[in-house]
């Protein structure tokens, strides 16, 4: 009986724990520590979870990229090319069903979903996070903020700044690299294309 007991208790020990107790999905993101949502933003982009990414973001960067997307502006976040459409996605000269525009196109996290996944497809995402490790994280002198720098990315090192939530959350406000546009949330390439209607 002691060996079943002990049994029990090493898989009880072993089980990986939830990051954080809540009653919603997004209650329950890993989002403690700076280093902990760079980590889990890391993990949803590689398993284009990218409405689990949206979730992730501070609410600038959330609102910032869905004014974009209202305001046909978009494509800026992207390597598109002159038209700056996202072959495949909402914002493509391709015609789309009336029944995924109802379900998409009110959805802000479907949204992001839609134009980070084609462009993701279509090689036009302005960076690649499919090795990217948090290296280390970087004081800013502000309690509330904090760097997080990734490596092993493409271009590397990329730099993710953090934002410390009223609710004890640390949410991603702005992804940078050399020669990006590093104002710009959630990214900038730093090169903007407009779609033009």
């Amino acid at each position: 009986m002691r060996i079943v007991f002990a049994a029990l208790a090493a898989v009880i020990l072993a089980a990986p724990a939830m990051a954080q107790d809540g009653r919603t999905f997004v209650d329950r993101l890993p989002l403690d520590t700076p280093q902990g949502a760079a980590t889990a933003f890391l993990d949803a982009f590689n398993a284009e979870d990218y409405a689990a990414a949206y979730y992730m973001l501070s609410p600038e960067a959330k609102q910032t990229f869905v004014d974009s997307y209202y305001t046909y502006t978009a494509g800026r976040y992207f390597t598109v090319g002159e038209g700056a459409f996202i072959e495949g996605s909402l914002m493509s000269e391709a015609d789309i069903a009336d029944e995924e525009i109802a379900e998409v196109g009110s959805d802000t996290a479907l949204i992001f979903d839609n134009l980070v996944f084609h462009a993701h497809e279509n090689g036009e995402m302005p960076f690649d996070l499919t090795d990217a490790k948090v290296a280390s994280v970087e004081e800013t002198g502000d309690e509330n903020k904090a760097v997080v720098i990734v490596e092993g990315g493409k271009p590397s090192p990329i730099r993710i700044e953090a934002v410390h939530l009223y609710n004890g959350d640390w949410r991603i406000d702005r992804i940078h690299w050399a020669g990006s546009d590093a104002a710009l949330k959630p990214w900038g390439p730093g090169h903007g294309k407009v779609k033009n209607r």
